[in-house]
């Protein structure tokens, strides 16, 4: 993020609450003294508490009555501090820097296949650990990676600013022993032959034989064979972030050898295809059972090319990497700790029917091992041994690795089926409220300041909707909102708001079909001067309905829905206002949430726009919308640009969970983006059928550029604006294969403008 606006910042800060300066005894422990830097978290609730106009001076009134978010409240949460300096680089951040050019971040495009005209750039591609049979993690739809920026004023840092992406596969402690396999050259190959390392797109690269380049997916032909083979050597290791595939250095003469970079054993050829002449491949030695794999990991060194990378530049560095338990996975979107430097990660993980709440302080280990840019432990990761309460809190801030699990209270999860809530942090008063998947909401404690512990009585753990799962929870204003999975009649498919003080539950009517996701996306509560308001998102209404937006047929009722309600909505109430936004006749999708323009951040009472992806009117595939808002109040939806293809005969049975729309704005640019998990073939770009798309908001009715992504992606981090080369990026993960491999993503911000 640019640097030029701290004055304007810290001179706001200073009218409630200095940002830099020591900080308040309930802080002490947890934050430096002073601070120099203004670091801040950016994670899934970033997005889902929206204060309105937030340059705007603290109204005294509100501050009295606790519902003004500005004032020391304020400053204390990351999420104030993120939406004033989005705000300023809106307005001002043409006026110090233009965004670089594809030629400046690059000086070659190391995809063959990317890079085109109309295509987003991918700076790099990252395995998310070895996993089952070597295929690691993925993505998960909805979820997001949490990324922190050591100084929102200061040039991006290659060491400080790091993103973290849960793994979404079952945390193991793999043997020592991994799978290789030998390739001897007897002579030398020709120009243009090709060898294929992986078994599938992500996770694959195919590299060429050249008599002149040795860079990107080249490897130089040499004066004998054994240069050749050093060559290729060196080219495999460059892509090893992406496949999970190294190549060992200094074997025998004219020999190289192809290693998975997990220990453990896989079910697929590292080496897929080959046509090399004069190279013989030899047959592959198995590995030693299955794979190590972490539950969560962190990447520094973000920034191609400014900041040095490991193995030629196409990969971060692995900041740390954890198993946190085996057998446990991170489903579920992290959030990150906001008056220590982001040293400190809570996240969910599930085994079975067990849900834990895992509080992390990690170590840095490329810095306390001493290593420099090649440090890769992300396929073998160290195992945690959880400490009680007392010793986290004693520990944490320290300069090891540290961690303390908080086994869910009650029967927290049913049915051995992924739980939908990630936590939210009320970081005024360090309390973390998470649903789970049995239909209660957990209210924890002294999560990052004090000693942890999960509040278990006086109406908590909530009961919201007993025996369905639940959305990831808003706190705002002594409420907690949270949506609910539909059940049967009258059960369920609802908004909720939850005391926080009591516990005592207020659900709306029923927005959902019976027996359908309901409300499993997080509602939106927006805060401007006219009041407060909550959005909820249903994919199927169960309706009926002959609307211009919603058009059904017999036997497919069910519309895409919008609501919006008053923050203190009345039990068994409708929305205050409605819209559909396309056709939704379906139980086991999900709609995501949309995402807001900037003039509706800046405005001061909600008007503006939000865009989302819902249905056609009168048909099933994937169509962006944007719903005009006056005076936070939703007008009638204009339908733009069509995603996707129909989805044939399984319109009703098939998934179509595609990504919450993300919209940033810089020098006088404003982008949406989303992603596709399948049907997207209508656009070159996409030729897999799943894509991220990125639309500039004055042009909707095709997107501007394109990247395939297998599977499509989970929620979309956007971070940065201004002139550090290779830093205005957005951070994603693949959906993944059937086998469950996906890589975490990072891709240009912009397409080649």
């Amino acid at each position: 993020m640019t640097k030029h606006l701290k004055p304007a910042v810290l001179a706001i800060g200073l009218a409630a609450g200095c940002l830099a300066c020591p900080v308040q005894a309930a802080d002490a422990g947890t934050r430096a003294a002073a601070r120099t830097n203004v670091g801040v978290p950016e994670d899934w609730s970033s997005r889902a508490l929206v204060i309105g106009n937030p340059l705007q001076d603290p109204d005294p009134a509100r501050l009295a009555k606790g519902t003004e978010l500005r004032g020391d409240a304020g400053y204390r949460d990351p999420r104030y501090l993120l939406a004033q300096v989005k705000r300023l680089q809106a307005m001002f951040g043409a006026a110090y820097a233009k965004a670089p050019s594809a030629a400046g971040r690059r000086t070659a495009n190391p995809y063959p296949d990317k890079g085109a005209d109309g295509t987003l750039l991918r700076d790099w591609s990252k395995t998310l650990g070895g996993g089952a049979n070597g295929f690691g993690g993925s993505g998960v739809p909805g979820v997001y990676p949490a990324k922190y920026t050591f100084d929102v004023f200061a040039a991006p840092d290659c060491d400080k600013d790091f993103v973290v992406y849960g793994t979404n596969a079952p945390g193991a402690s793999g043997p020592i022993g991994s799978e290789y396999v030998d390739l001897t050259f007897t002579g030398q190959p020709r120009a243009g032959q090709l060898i294929t390392l992986g078994n599938r797109a992500p996770r694959q690269v195919t590299l060429t034989a050249s008599t002149t380049d040795n860079t990107g997916a080249f490897f130089q032909i040499g004066a004998s064979p054994d240069e050749t083979a050093r060559n290729l050597e060196v080219a495999v290791n460059r892509w090893r972030g992406m496949t999970g595939i190294r190549s060992l250095l200094g074997q025998a003469q004219n020999v190289v050898r192809m290693q998975l970079l997990s220990a453990g054993n896989a079910t697929f050829n590292l080496v897929s295809n080959q046509n090399l002449g004069n190279v013989v491949q030899q047959a592959q030695a198995d590995g030693n059972g299955s794979p190590a794999q972490p539950t969560i990991v962190a990447f520094n060194r973000l920034y191609k090319p400014t900041c040095t990378q490991p193995y030629g530049g196409n990969q971060p560095r692995v900041m740390w990497a954890y198993n946190t338990g085996d057998g446990y996975r991170v489903e579920t979107s992290p959030v990150l700790s906001y008056r220590d430097d982001g040293k400190q990660v809570a996240f969910v993980q599930r085994n079975g029917d067990t849900l834990q709440l895992v509080l992390l302080n990690w170590q840095n280990w490329a810095t306390s091992t001493g290593t420099a840019t090649e440090y890769e432990p992300v396929n073998n990761a160290t195992p945690l041994a959880s400490v009680n309460a007392s010793g986290y809190a004693a520990l944490r801030g320290g300069s090891s690795a540290v961690m303390h699990v908080i086994t869910f209270a009650g029967t927290s999860n049913i049915g051995g089926a992924r739980t939908r809530s990630s936590p939210y942090v009320d970081y005024a008063s360090d309390t973390l409220w998470v649903g789970d998947g049995n239909g209660y909401l957990h209210k924890f404690t002294g999560v990052f300041q004090g000693t942890p512990q999960e509040v278990v009585g006086g109406g908590f753990p909530a009961p919201v909707a007993p025996g369905l799962k639940l959305s990831s929870p808003v706190a705002y204003a002594g409420q907690v909102y949270v949506g609910s999975q539909s059940g049967g009649a009258g059960v369920g498919g609802k908004l909720h708001r939850v005391d926080a003080a009591t516990g005592a539950v207020v659900s709306t009517a029923k927005l959902a079909a019976d027996n359908s996701t309901g409300v499993l996306e997080s509602p939106l509560v927006t805060v401007f001067d006219n009041g407060a308001s909550v959005f909820a998102f249903v994919f199927n209404d169960g309706s009926s309905r002959q609307a211009s937006t919603c058009s059904t047929s017999p036997g497919q009722a069910g519309c895409r829905l919008v609501a919006q309600f008053a923050a203190g909505f009345a039990p068994n109430g409708p929305p205050n206002k409605s819209v559909l936004v396309g056709r939704g006749f379906n139980n086991v999708s999900t709609l995501y949430a949309g995402g807001f323009n900037e003039d509706y951040y800046s405005s001061s009472d909600g008007t503006g726009t939000m865009y989302i992806v819902g249905g056609q009117p009168r048909a099933m595939q994937a169509n962006l919308w944007e719903i005009p808002l006056q005076a936070n109040t939703l007008q009638a939806p204009i339908a733009r640009g069509v995603l996707g293809d129909t989805c044939g005969g399984s319109c009703a049975t098939d998934v179509y969970d595609f990504s919450p729309v993300s919209v940033f704005k810089s020098g006088g640019k404003e982008r949406l983006y989303v992603g596709i998990g399948k049907l997207a073939g209508r656009y070159l770009e996409c030729r897999s059928g799943d894509c991220l798309f990125m639309y500039e908001t004055d042009a909707l009715s095709r997107p501007k550029a394109a990247l395939a992504t297998f599977g499509g992606t989970g929620g979309i981090i956007i971070d940065n604006v201004g002139g550090s080369t290779g830093a205005a990026q957005v951070y994603f993960a693949h959906g993944g294969n059937a086998d469950g491999s996906g890589n975490a993503v990072q891709a240009s911000q912009a397409a080649l403008d």
